[in-house]
């Protein structure tokens, strides 16, 4: 057997170390397969999140072209399609859009609440927290702690992302925000 080996140019250590490189890829499988998932994972919830900030930016740019359509008459029309902009792109995405303290578009729906007169007032809304608070009327280009006094369009979006891998707790499933707030006169 010993002349077979040196003829064939072989050494025992040859066969000792035969079965090293299949136990070391069996220890590193599940760590290679676990960072293949979470990078998937947060890169699948990077892409959900730009897709809604990218959709609220696009009607927030569309409320913006559109701004003599903040009025009583036309506001409810100009919510229901900033929002159908946010749905078209975010499917599965809740939107509330509000016309200058006036027409609110809950999720693209066609029967709009409010008051749709106050789209022809002036407002000084401010933040608190991540609440709007639209506060009195004002009179057209009233200086406000904010800036000045104009007409408003409030644009709030949200999607749930769920997990694609939930089994491994790679990265729970959550509720993605994209908000926005255009002064628009």
């Amino acid at each position: 057997m010993k002349r077979w080996r040196r003829y064939l140019g072989l050494r025992l250590s040859d066969f000792a170390s035969s079965g090293t490189a299949a136990v070391e890829f069996a220890f590193l499988a599940p760590a290679i397969a676990f960072i293949l998932a979470a990078t998937t994972e947060f890169g699948m919830a990077s892409w959900t999140k730009f897709k809604l900030n990218s959709a609220v930016a696009a009607a927030a740019n569309y409320a913006m072209q559109h701004a003599s359509s903040v009025n009583s008459t036309d506001g409810g029309t100009l919510g229901a399609t900033v929002a159908g902009f946010i749905l078209s792109s975010a499917s599965g995405a809740t939107v509330q859009v509000v016309v200058n303290n006036g027409t609110t578009i809950t999720s693209g729906g066609t029967a709009p609440s409010g008051a749709a007169a106050n789209a022809d007032s002036f407002y000084c809304p401010s933040l608190s927290g991540s609440a709007l608070n639209w506060g009195n009327t004002v009179t057209q280009g009233s200086s406000c702690t904010t800036g000045f006094a104009g007409k408003f369009i409030s644009i709030k979006a949200t999607q749930t992302y769920t997990s694609l891998f939930s089994g491994l707790s790679v990265m729970p499933s959550s509720t993605m925000t994209a908000s926005i707030v255009v002064q628009v006169q």
